[in-house]
């Protein structure tokens, strides 16, 4: 009787009922990850009596007796496949290839956490608790109906308006944004009773001429656009409507916005260039008028559920209009927080994400737009940690948590470095490009924020001295400022250095650089602002008004370095809220400084700083009427502290001060005309709204000035005796036994004394000088230029105690040399004239250096040689 064949097992019952190829390992590959149990035959069947059946053994196929048993390398790929395909099911598995199996991978999937779905699968994949195939679909059904009836339902209801848009030149339009009728579809063509809202465009060739003015000019402020893009769409738009197709309400959004931007920083200077109004005014109210078209076309696009990347730019755009226009206000908040909604509808917020979720609807965008999304979503995130450092109900807070978000930033590279189906490789931060200003803006975001969360609300009680964490983030501005390129440091001499056709006098790095001054230096200002006045009595706060006036001077140079510039950007600065509120607050530091001004030199140089602020401010007024108010309320406080006021004439402009690489030098004399009037201006205005547009907090009229200018009153708030305050509040002669015998004891007296002391002397001294007592003069003398302090005098036997320290300095190095020379070993043998004429002879009959070298020909130098000889 011939030998038995053996029998390879056949496919599991799973796997023959389902039509999968089985592993024939029991358990298979497909059961375990299943999650089934594996039987090796068909289960038992009851019959209709209750009696289990059960299925007779399936023949297994028999092996051919000539087939040759597998080689180990055969056994190995075959051990490879069989891991393939239990990887390839579980994958399978997991993401689902039909609706029920997709519904238990997004259902696992819609926790952020990955604790319980790690769980779910680890009992999934025990067979002690696996759960039939049945009761698997029937979960999967019933989770997907869930997700399904909660899911959104964009629908045609009576929320949506029909909307028609129309051209026209940009001179005839008179409201962007009107109503029109329609005719009717009855058959008597009757005109509808109901209206037609309809949006007017300017011609096709206007509309690039505005959107060039914002490429140029004006995106460097907030770059969330690619420009030539923007182009692009403008002519999709007007395609689609000379095809009488509706165009797609994000894209006209987007370009609506850019108008109203446009129109709202049109100057004098760009009309006489391109004459597209009458005059910049004509512009400057249209912008309203585009504002409105704007809102009302975002309206629309949200009642039909219409959700685009074009929104969210759009939104930042006007968002920006209406930040000059009203400051922080609710309406410039809510176009911030609604751009963040819609970033996140999009998914934008975790576009790098590693793992999409199934269950998470991620807009697709091309690699192109998706660097664009990139640069709107970290424009949002430092916008509003920028927002939560002003006073409001947004104080303190952030909408954006940067644990909940997986974004890279977006890269330094020029707009035409962005090609579609081409590799995008980013430059480093020290090259200049239209992207220069955003990256340094999320630097300085960074430190925002970790001031922001440093004063969190949820701590409103701070331990330590708050006074610290102002020097701690003060101390992380200078590092930035330090950090930044070189570029953007230039100041107004290095610039005149340059050449001309120099890529450092380029138009968007002129700007990027004015900005940057402007913003970092007025912040800088801002935060030093409340310890300022304290500054000019206590040392221990010192720093705070050095760096308040060196940081007021480098906004003021900035100013003055601009107005050499020839670009488009100078005329348009002044409108801008960040410039007003940069160059605003400067001057209140200078005022501030000017009425606690201690030595006639610094007072007289705090005078000529201030008049340039002030020249600064006049020359704003002709781009910005609410520039007006402002004066008007510097002009006050300066009544108030009898201020003399500068005066500007008309025809006459300052000449910018030479600046040089450190702090300002104290301008010329002829640059600061004072004066002694106190007339307020004459210059009025409208309406509280225009006085709103200083934006950043500007609401002028419901200032806290106390809190703002509450250090020019410091002499009264510092701590001081009663005396003291009554001091401050007359002027009455000080009396003598105060003033006897000062110069005896002005060096015993406190600190604080001494303050109080000359702080009173000062105030008498302000007042008219025939007024003064004989003994407040000898004390004001005496304290200014006595001996005392650094000019305190030597005591007696100084001299000739430097001149024994120096000549017993000197003997000790002579000593110590000649010690150390005794201790010193003996020359060695090599260091000798016969040891080194052999070395040459050696060097010699080696050919060494037969160029330059002893061995070259007609070599007369000494080769080797240059110790004496032995003995010596």
């Amino acid at each position: 009787m011939g030998r038995q064949p053996r029998q390879r097992p056949v496919s599991c019952h799973f796997c023959r009922v389902r039509k999968l190829r089985c592993s024939r390992d029991f358990p298979c590959s497909n059961c375990t990850s299943r999650g089934v149990q594996c039987q090796s035959q068909d289960p038992p069947r009851l019959t209709g009596t209750g009696t289990a059946t059960t299925t007779a053994p399936v023949s297994r196929p028999v092996a051919k007796r000539g087939d040759p048993p597998p080689t180990d390398r055969e056994a190995e790929i075959l051990n490879r496949l069989e891991k393939l395909e239990a990887l390839l099911a579980l994958r399978t598995n997991q993401t689902g290839s039909n609706p029920p199996a997709a519904s238990i991978a997004s259902s696992s999937a819609c926790s952020s956490d990955d604790v319980p779905r790690t769980r779910t699968q680890t009992r999934s994949s025990e067979p002690s608790h696996a759960l039939p195939a049945n009761v698997q679909n029937l979960t999967a059904d019933a989770l997907w109906l869930e997700r399904t009836c909660l899911g959104p339902k964009p629908s045609d209801s009576v929320l949506v308006d029909q909307i028609l848009f129309r051209v026209c030149p940009i001179r005839s339009i008179a409201q962007p944004s009107s109503y029109l009728f329609q005719n009717s579809s009855v058959p008597s063509g009757l005109l509808s009773l109901e209206p037609t809202r309809c949006i007017w465009f300017p011609q096709r060739h206007e509309t690039k001429m505005l959107i060039h003015k914002y490429t140029s000019v004006i995106t460097y402020m907030h770059h969330v656009v690619h420009n030539p893009s923007v182009y692009k769409l403008v002519d999709e738009v007007y395609d689609t409507l000379e095809r009488g197709e509706e165009p797609q309400l994000c894209q006209v959004f987007l370009m609506l916005a850019l108008c109203t931007n446009v129109t709202y920083g049109w100057t004098v200077k760009d009309n006489d260039m391109t004459p597209l109004f009458s005059d910049s005014s004509e512009s400057n109210n249209q912008s309203s008028g585009w504002l409105k078209a704007a809102f009302d076309v975002f309206d629309t696009a949200q009642r039909r559920s219409e959700v685009g990347l074009e929104l969210a730019q759009g939104l930042i755009i006007l968002s920006f209009v209406l930040l000059n226009l009203e400051g922080i206000s609710s309406r410039a908040r809510n176009c911030i927080f609604q751009a963040i909604t819609i970033c996140r509808e999009l998914g934008v917020h975790r576009l790098d994400h590693p793992h999409q979720q199934p269950s998470t609807p991620i807009t697709q965008f091309s690699n192109l737009k998706a660097e664009v999304a990139r640069r709107v979503w970290w424009y949002l995130v430092i916008t509003d940690t920028m927002m939560a450092r002003f006073p409001g109900p947004h104080e303190g807070t952030c909408a954006i948590n940067p644990q909940y978000m997986n974004i890279r930033k977006p890269l330094n590279i020029n707009d035409e470095d962005l090609v579609e189906g081409k590799e995008m490789v980013g430059r480093p931060l020290t090259e200049s490009t239209t992207m220069s200003y955003f990256m340094q803006r999320m630097k300085i975001g960074n430190v925002i924020r970790d001031f922001t969360e440093r004063v969190s609300l949820s701590s409103p009680n701070q331990q330590g001295d708050p006074y610290d964490m102002v020097l701690g983030i003060d101390a992380a501005m200078e590092r930035f400022i330090d950090e930044l390129p070189p570029f953007m440091k230039l100041n107004a001499m290095d610039v005149q250095q340059l050449p001309p056709d120099d890529v450092q006098r380029q138009p968007n790095i002129v700007i990027h650089r004015h900005i940057m001054k402007t913003f970092i230096y007025g912040q800088r200002c801002k935060l030093h602002l409340p310890y300022l006045a304290r500054g000019a009595v206590e040392p221990a706060y010192a720093q705070s008004r050095r760096a308040c006036l060196d940081s007021a001077r480098m906004v003021i140079q900035a100013e003055t370095q601009m107005e050499e510039e020839d670009t488009m950007f100078k005329a348009t600065r002044l409108r801008l809220c960040l410039a007003l509120h940069s160059v605003f607050i400067a001057s209140i530091v200078l005022l501030l400084d000017f009425c606690l001004g201690v030595d006639a030199d610094e007072k007289e140089q705090r005078r000529q700083d201030l008049a340039e602020a002030w020249n600064i401010l006049e020359t704003a007024k002709e781009h910005s009427r609410p520039t007006a108010r402002i004066q008007d309320l510097l002009r006050q406080v300066m009544k108030k502290h009898k201020v003399s006021l500068p005066v500007v004439k008309a025809k006459e402009r300052h000449h910018p001060r030479p600046v040089g690489k450190n702090l300002p030098p104290t301008p010329n004399s002829s640059t600061a005309i004072m004066s002694t009037g106190t007339t307020p201006s004459d210059v009025g205005v409208s309406s509280s709204q225009e006085l709103n547009d200083l934006g950043f907090n500007m609401d002028l009229d419901g200032m806290d000035w106390e809190s703002l200018l509450w250090g020019l009153e410091a002499p009264i708030l510092v701590r001081s005796t009663p005396a003291l305050a009554s001091r401050a509040a007359s002027t009455h002669a000080i009396s003598n036994p105060t003033l006897a015998n000062i110069e005896k004891r002005w060096e015993g007296m406190p600190l604080q004394e001494q303050a109080e002391l000359w702080m009173a002397l000062r105030d008498r001294m302000q007042s008219n000088w025939t007024e003064l007592t004989l003994q407040e003069k000898k004390a004001a003398y005496w304290i200014a230029f006595g001996p005392h302090g650094p000019r305190a005098e030597d005591p007696p036997g100084t001299n000739a105690r430097v001149a024994w320290g120096i000549f017993i300095g000197i003997a000790a190095s002579v000593g110590l040399f000649g010690l150390v020379r005794l201790a010193a070993k003996p020359a060695p043998y090599t260091m000798t004239q016969e040891y080194q004429e052999e070395t040459n002879e050696f060097l010699k009959n080696q050919k060494s250096d037969p160029f330059t070298g002893i061995t070259s020909p007609g070599y007369a130098g000494k080769g080797m040689v240059q110790s004496p000889p032995k003995g010596n």
